[in-house]
């Protein structure tokens, strides 16, 4: 299915909008784009944990897009850890966009996934220009990585960079992606993934239970 889904924090929707805007205008609306907080995305009423997994299941690219805001956020992991799946068998394609972290700043096992500098005009318009060969079809005028750049930093600068392991350890997300990409059965609220793993170590399971709840 022709279908993006962006994986973000809350904190960056203004990020969010302007990619989305931005991948509308290259693609003229033929490939949907999905973001949780953008609204109307998720309908009133509508099981908000199923509409995630059933948008990832229907979604062919996954744009990560990796700030201070979004690193130590468990939703970003945990939708990354449940299409690593797809991506190791190539039914989707996982990309980090990071800005205001390096990619080089990455931990394992996100870090092995070739990622994107939303502050690198070079990587920028490469990123768009793999998209429009990867659907087969995308308006190369309307790219304008530059301007892309400039409207970004009049939201939050992808310049202004922070060392990850100050954000969150990476032990921790590989837990997480090493818990998400089991075949467990997943609740509707997707806290009892951690339950089952007799060899997980309970405090370890302690600790991951604790990043889910935070907000």
């Amino acid at each position: 299915m022709n279908q993006i889904f962006i994986s973000h924090a809350s904190d960056d929707i203004k990020l969010v909008k302007l990619l989305e805007r931005k991948l509308k205008s290259i693609f003229a609306n033929g490939v949907g784009v999905f973001a949780s907080s953008i609204p109307g995305s998720i309908r009133y009423g509508e099981d908000w944990f199923a509409s995630i997994r059933s948008h990832l299941t229907d979604s062919s690219v996954l744009l990560l897009l990796i700030t201070p805001h979004s690193v130590d956020r468990p939703w970003v992991w945990f939708e990354l850890g449940a299409s690593w799946d797809k991506n190791t068998e190539g039914k989707i394609r996982a990309i980090p966009l990071c800005c205001g972290i390096k990619l080089r700043d990455l931990p394992p096992p996100i870090s092995a996934i070739q990622g994107v500098e939303l502050s690198n005009q070079e990587q920028v318009e490469q990123f768009f220009h793999e998209l429009m060969t990867f659907f087969k079809f995308g308006d190369e005028k309307r790219v304008q990585a530059k301007k892309f750049i400039e409207q970004m930093n009049d939201t939050a600068s992808c310049d202004d960079t922070q060392t990850f392991s100050k954000v969150v350890t990476s032990s921790q997300l590989t837990l997480m992606i090493e818990l998400l990409i089991t075949k467990k059965t997943l609740t509707e609220d997707g806290l009892d993934i951690v339950s089952g793993f007799g060899s997980i170590p309970t405090p370890k399971i302690a600790e991951l239970r604790k990043l889910f709840y935070k907000k």
